[in-house]
């Protein structure tokens, strides 16, 4: 994880005296990922060939952000995961080489990103206890199908194909406006 800090701008007599000091003691920013993947491959020839590949992906940004009166926690999670069969078949056609391949594609994308906040005046970080005024969150589901033709003839490849998609996606967002007296 890492939690670097966020230098700002400052005049130049202070920039020289010391190029990482920081003019918004606030504000930060982190993420870490964890990934994921699995395959597997069967060719039972030369010609012949199947493989299948799973992955997953789970994407943490968040910082912290001074803004006028406000000191702002936006975490952000991101998750991909998906699944991709394919077989392909091998052949010769005069001098050149074809892989015909077919698959499937699908992927599941989500997000959920959230704003905290305190009054800068406090001094003191949001946290995720703290009052709210977005909380987002959204999804995208893919389906694809495919056809290809990679073709070598000589030093050129060309790969011609098709593909259809379906995709639904979503998006909510909850956005709460601040009470008096709370900023």
């Amino acid at each position: 994880m890492v939690k670097p800090t966020c230098p700002a701008a400052c005049p130049r007599a202070d920039y020289d005296a010391d190029r990482w000091q920081s003019t918004r003691p606030y504000d930060r920013f982190w993420g870490r990922r964890k990934l994921a993947s699995l395959g597997y491959q069967f060719q039972p020839d030369s010609q012949h060939k199947f493989n299948i590949q799973g992955f997953y992906t789970q994407t943490l940004r968040s910082g912290y952000l001074e803004q006028g009166k406000r000191i702002t926690l936006s975490p952000r999670n991101y998750w991909v995961r998906g699944i991709e069969p394919r077989y392909s078949q091998s052949f010769m056609i005069g001098p050149s080489a074809h892989e015909v391949g077919v698959g499937y594609r699908y992927v599941n994308e989500s997000t959920h990103e959230m704003r905290y906040y305190t009054a800068t005046s406090s001094g003191q970080l949001p946290s995720g206890s703290s009052p709210y005024d977005r909380d987002t969150r959204s999804g995208t589901e893919a389906h694809a199908w495919y056809l290809d033709d990679k073709i070598d003839i000589g030093n050129w490849t060309i790969t011609p194909g098709m593909r259809f998609e379906h995709i639904e996606s979503y998006q909510t967002t909850h956005q709460r406006h601040a009470r008096r007296g709370e900023l």
